[in-house]
């Protein structure tokens, strides 16, 4: 048995929080076509959610993978999760596979919300309770783990092709 680098381990589970954000949120895509019908509406709403949930478990295997585009295509997917915004006008917070943010008041006084499950909350005119503006904590340590483990390939890559013989 090999022993996992403090780094693999980091990578692995960030790769495992963004596959299982992708599959929950498919989960969700599956629960809102039973509940609410194969409506116009509603599949055009599902094939959104279809889309963002494709690219975060591609996201999640290919991090797994070591890929370079599963790097960044997380880093794109958790840029969506980061925010968790709850004001007058708007209240928006995407969460998958969870939300657990915190953040500040108008007033300075803080706030947190732990969400244990996927979803997507966007609403215009919303009357929310508190009006705070945080971060998802869940996603900035995907975000964390992904660009503090990336190793540039340059510097441990030799040159590509065979050496020139002068």
């Amino acid at each position: 048995m090999t022993a996992r680098t403090p780094r693999a381990v980091l990578l692995g589970t960030a790769a495992l929080i963004e596959a299982l954000g992708g599959a929950l949120l498919a989960a969700l895509i599956v629960r809102l076509l039973v509940r609410a019908g194969p409506r116009p509406v509603v599949l055009v709403l599902a094939a959104a959610l279809a889309l963002v949930a494709g690219l975060t478990l591609l996201a999640g295997l290919w991090l797994w993978q070591g890929h370079l585009r599963g790097r960044v295509l997380s880093l794109a997917m958790q840029a969506l999760q980061l925010p968790h915004v709850v004001t007058s006008p708007v209240v928006f917070h995407f969460d998958a596979p969870a939300s657990v943010a915190v953040g500040l008041g108008p007033d300075g006084t803080p706030h947190a919300a732990a969400i244990w499950r996927a979803g997507l909350r966007v609403a215009w005119d919303a009357d929310p309770d508190p009006t705070w503006i945080g971060v998802n904590l869940v996603a900035l340590f995907v975000v964390a783990v992904v660009v503090l483990t990336w190793r540039r390939r340059t510097a441990a890559m030799p040159a590509p092709g065979p050496a020139a013989a002068g």
